[in-house]
């Protein structure tokens, strides 16, 4: 039985649980059942919107199987079909972040076509590391840039920690990579982009200001938030 054999009622319900099989498929390393779920979703998904979630499940489970540049076409893919491409020439990495003091009148990203395409963003950033690192940099500036243009949504946390840790290595700007770590643990909220987060700021920004050994019970932290909330790739 597909999507398309559901009556209209019972759409959005069908869809929500095809969507948690899937990705409890994937969880549990039983990826032919999970792309069997998700090609369900992206044949008879109504919206694109609907077929979003599928593209992330989708991206993990080829990173899970380091088929990096086949996760990386997906998410680039997935992002042209929401009207968000990526452009990746861009180089021009310095941006105005917002002051950590003045973050409570700063806008909420509330769009869905916005907020999908940080998801896809978000799901893309470790098969583009492994795989297509040369277009890294305009991948997490798409994030950032999008948080600071439209608002911040729960993803913007780890875009701004990726963004600090682009800008704390080789791009060689230590302060404006700080500033940009410490504004993702501000606006760290979701339990599910904890393990991102604290894995990104602990790992490759914090050091570069204050000792290492401060870092070491936030990285234990992540580590269980990751494994609890089924990110294991942060994990």
């Amino acid at each position: 039985e597909t999507l398309g054999d559901r009556r209209h009622t019972q759409y959005d319900m069908h869809l929500e649980l095809v969507v948690e099989a899937a990705e409890a498929e994937y969880l549990n390393t039983n990826f032919p059942a999970a792309n069997n779920l998700i090609e369900m979703v992206l044949q008879h998904g109504k919206k694109l919107l609907d077929r979003n979630p599928a593209y992330e499940i989708k991206i993990q489970i080829l990173v899970a199987q380091y088929k990096f540049n086949d996760a990386t076409d997906t998410g680039l893919q997935a992002l042209e079909l929401l009207g968000y491409p990526v452009n990746l020439s861009e180089q021009e990495f310095l941006v105005e972040l917002p002051a950590l003091e003045r973050l409570e009148d700063y806008p909420l990203m509330t769009d869905p076509a916005q907020r999908a395409a940080m998801r896809i963003l978000q799901a893309s950033l470790a098969s583009i590391f492994a795989g297509r690192p040369q277009i890294l940099l305009p991948v997490v500036l798409k994030q950032v840039k999008l948080s600071i243009q439209y608002g911040h949504s729960p993803l913007a946390s780890s875009a701004y920690a990726w963004y600090g840790t682009l800008l704390c290595g080789g791009l060689g700007n230590i302060e404006l990579g700080y500033q940009a770590g410490r504004l993702a643990l501000q606006l760290l909220e979701a339990r599910e982009h904890k393990a991102v987060t604290y894995n990104m700021f602990y790992s490759f920004i914090q050091h570069w200001k204050e000792p290492v050994r401060e870092s070491l019970s936030s990285l234990a932290e992540g580590v269980q938030s990751g494994l609890e909330s089924g990110n294991n790739e942060y994990a």
